[in-house]
């Protein structure tokens, strides 16, 4: 008789954008051991790939595709499944910028900080706004990139990064009588040249605030006794 096939147990969230809810179940064995390698690679278009087909894999509400989802989305059902599939507490170990701590002492000790994934949240800044007003006619209405966006963003030379993230997030432009949309990709990157710096600082507040997978926490030192706090931001942070 062959072997029986195992169940699993579903879970269910919302996402952080616009609650919908979403089930999901556990990592499987094989799925682990593909994060672990994509992980241990510090390559970051692997690992944007292996997060996408595992959180793809493992979400079970018909018709979910992570790649139509905000990449902060991505990021919180990821640490959602990481903390049913492995456990909810994550260990990380911290030690002071080169062995120094704020007085000035050399303390090369190192020590454990324990993170509940589960209090983990996504929340934008206060101030966020995704209509950016370019002149008194006509604004335009950002969205937020995906995870394959910015993997793609991630493999280009430094100096086309900006331009291309803010062509990824434009989602049209507007004024009181029409709405503008691009029809090509093309048509953004024209579109973001024609812009002055003013127009790209006012953009980068979008950026700025908007939500993130982020997460404040306070510990001592194990060896010199001083207090600190910690912002956590983005995936790389937890693990």
């Amino acid at each position: 008789m062959a072997l029986p096939k195992l169940t699993t147990v579903k879970f269910s969230t919302t996402l952080p954008s616009n609650g919908n809810k979403i089930e999901f179940r556990p990592f499987l064995v094989k799925e682990e051991k593909a994060l672990l390698i994509a992980m241990e690679s510090e390559d970051i278009n692997q690992m944007m790939m292996s997060l996408r087909d595992i959180v793809n894999s493992c979400v079970e509400t018909d018709g979910f595709d992570v790649s139509k989802i905000p990449f902060f989305d991505a990021e919180y059902l990821f640490l959602q499944m990481r903390a049913k599939s492995i456990g909810e507490v994550s260990t990380l170990q911290y030690r002071h910028t080169d062995g120094i701590n704020y007085a000035g002492m050399a303390c090369d000790t190192v020590t454990d900080l324990k993170i509940n994934l589960e209090e983990i949240k996504a929340e934008a800044v206060e101030g966020h706004n995704d209509t950016i007003e370019l002149n008194d006619r006509l604004k335009v209405k950002l969205k937020y990139p995906n995870i394959m966006e910015l993997g793609n963003i991630n493999a280009l030379d430094e100096n086309r990064k900006e331009l291309h993230i803010i062509a990824s997030s434009i989602d049209y432009a507007f004024d009181d009588n029409e709405i503008y949309e691009a029809d090509t990709f093309d048509q953004k990157i024209e579109f973001v040249e024609s812009m002055t710096s003013q127009h790209i600082q006012k953009i980068g507040n979008f950026f700025d605030t908007m939500p993130r997978v982020r997460h404040k926490v306070s510990y001592k030192c194990a060896g010199c006794g001083q207090e600190d706090t910690i912002t956590m931001e983005g995936l790389s942070d937890f693990f």
